[in-house]
């Protein structure tokens, strides 16, 4: 009686006698098939297709699905350029508004800037004159470090005593025309403050940090795009499936909108980041008439950054470490004279305006990277 042949034979029985049913040229690709006469599609093609109607990951869903934009990080410099023209612009709106005082404000507001430097690094940046206004790109961007650095070290400890992770919500409503900023901002807290109310959200989530992005839409003239981006702590998982979004259904019961965005964070500085920056973010200031400007000025004192949920009571009583601003106190102490803390070449103070820091930036970006510090002297001042 004739043995059958083990498992490992017969693989190299039909391997090989499909081998030789092949042109030579095919036997390379049929080798890396894994001896598949019928191989797997191409990934990039499976790829190339469209999306379906709703994309699902971590069980959230997020609609519509349009993959981040990879943008190019900008300079420094860059960065200098656009804050300078966002605060040309609003200085322009301001006089076309008669606000003077306004006006006066934010043209002195970061005119002026006082820094210890080597040549080629920048340390103890001190500025001034602040103004204190919502849309100044300046004071926007100062305010957006200063709540980072008060929350991480709350977000953390939080985290780090209750059983929850950290994910990105955003929350979209219907756009309303003939609707001002401060209505299309009140309508979205109102149904915002319904939803954290419901039983199925306490259900899955335990609170979170949420700021406020009072946008203009783009496809329609004069109309607001307003939404939410909230750093929320999620306890429970939700399953969605099409035609079944518990929580799509909720958002849009309470008045939201259709669309929401839901993704987990897996490094929480930089998704605290990602929710804070909407705070500094330009809000298309170029597409601003001074209507709009004057629509802004009617929120003063509204809250556009703040915490909700059992997060609100624990960063109300939560003690931080004393050690945190110690980086922030040791670069204060520095003084002209002193070596530098990167490369401990001696410092230097200097004075610049707008302009001629930006000329400064530039300088700086332009030296290749290793190169000792420069004779930023010659900068004019």
């Amino acid at each position: 009686m004739e043995r059958s042949p083990t498992p490992f034979n017969f693989f190299m029985q039909t391997a090989t006698s499909k081998l030789n049913q092949k042109p030579l040229a095919d036997v390379e690709s049929f080798v890396k098939n894994g001896f598949n006469s019928s191989p797997h599609k191409d990934k990039s093609s499976q790829s190339a297709r469209s999306p379906s109607p709703q994309t699902y990951f971590n069980k959230g869903v997020t609609n519509p699905q349009k993959a981040l934009p990879t943008t190019k990080r900008l300079l420094r410099s860059d960065r200098a350029k656009a804050r300078l023209k966002t605060k040309t612009k609003l200085v322009a709106l301001a006089v076309e508004l008669k606000a003077g005082k306004l006006a006066a404000k934010l043209t002195r507001c970061s005119s002026m800037r006082n820094f210890l430097t080597c040549g080629a690094h920048e340390h103890r940046k001190l500025i001034s004159l602040r103004c204190q206004f919502r849309l100044c790109p300046y004071c926007a961007e100062r305010r957006s470090r200063k709540l980072f650095k008060q929350y991480l070290p709350v977000v953390l400890a939080f985290l780090k005593n209750n059983r929850a992770e950290a994910v990105h919500l955003v929350l979209t409503q219907p756009q309303k025309e003939n609707e001002t900023a401060k209505q299309s901002r009140e309508r979205l807290m109102k149904s915002f403050g319904k939803l954290t109310r419901r039983a199925f959200f306490k259900e899955h989530f335990k609170g979170g940090i949420w700021s406020i992005e009072p946008k203009l839409a783009k496809d329609k003239e004069g109309v607001y795009h307003t939404h939410l981006h909230i750093l929320a702590f999620r306890t429970k998982q939700f399953a969605i499936q099409t035609g079944n979004n518990p929580f799509g259904d909720l958002w849009k019961a309470v008045g939201g909108g259709e669309n929401f965005y839901l993704r987990r964070i897996t490094d929480v500085e930089r998704g605290l980041k990602e929710v804070l920056k909407y705070v500094a973010k330009p809000l298309d200031i170029d597409r601003f008439t001074s209507d709009n400007l004057r629509e802004f000025l009617q929120m003063k004192g509204a809250r556009f950054v703040d915490t909700f949920g059992e997060f609100r009571k624990f960063s109300g009583g939560f003690e931080p470490d004393e050690d945190e601003d110690a980086a922030e106190r040791k670069d204060c102490e520095l003084v002209e004279g002193s070596p530098c803390p990167d490369c401990s070449q001696p410092l230097f103070e200097m004075y610049m305006n707008e302009d001629q820091y930006i000329k400064f930036l530039e300088r700086l970006e332009a030296m290749p990277r290793g190169s000792p510090p420069g004779k930023a002297r010659q900068v004019q001042h």
